[in-house]
Parts: C-alpha cells; sequence; structure tokens
C-alpha cells in the first residue's frame, strides 16, 4: 500500500504544537528528493524538517519568526552546524 506510517520516536521530544517526527520528514524527504538537493521549510517551527534534511544528507534552509521556536530548531541543528567554518580559518 502507499501509505506511511510513522510516529515520534521513544527519544524525541515533542516541543512545538505542529511538529511533526523527524521519521515522517526523512521517508518524505527521500522519496521526493535526492542527496545535497536543498529542502526548504519556510515555517519550520522547531526544525523537524530540517534535521530529516540534514540526516538524509540533504542541505536545508528554514524560517521561523517565533523566537522561541527558532531557538529549538537551532539547538536540534547546532552540535556541527558550524563544521565547515574551523576556527583556524577565521581571520583575528
Amino acid at each position: 500500500d502507499n501509505v506511511l506510517r510513522s510516529g515520534f520516536a521513544k527519544n524525541e521530544q515533542r516541543v512545538h504544537i505542529a511538529q511533526k517526527p523527524v521519521r515522517l520528514m526523512q521517508a518524505l524527504i527521500e522519496l521526493t528528493t535526492s542527496r545535497d538537493q536543498i529542502v526548504l521549510d519556510p515555517f519550520c517551527g522547531s526544525g523537524s524538517t530540517l534535521v530529516a534534511a540534514k540526516t538524509t544528507e540533504r542541505k536545508y534552509i528554514g524560517f521561523e519568526i517565533d523566537e522561541k521556536s527558532y531557538s529549538i530548531a537551532l539547538s536540534r541543528l547546532a552540535p556541527d552546524m558550524f563544521d565547515l567554518v574551523s576556527s583556524d580559518s577565521v581571520d583575528r
């Protein structure tokens, strides 16, 4: 059948009223994009779609106007967000 079934992972905290399970977003992203393509989420909330894009090796862009949701999304993406810029390459 053509039905995706997915719930929240045991370690996935529900922090936003419209939050989607990361596993569901991963499945949809894998069905509709290829690696290194860009996933755009203009209302990213707590960042589930961006996390899914990151874990499926897609580039991602997200927008969020709510500061609390933005902070949550940033913290979910932060562990290696700035890996591309090493401290050695920054002019002092």
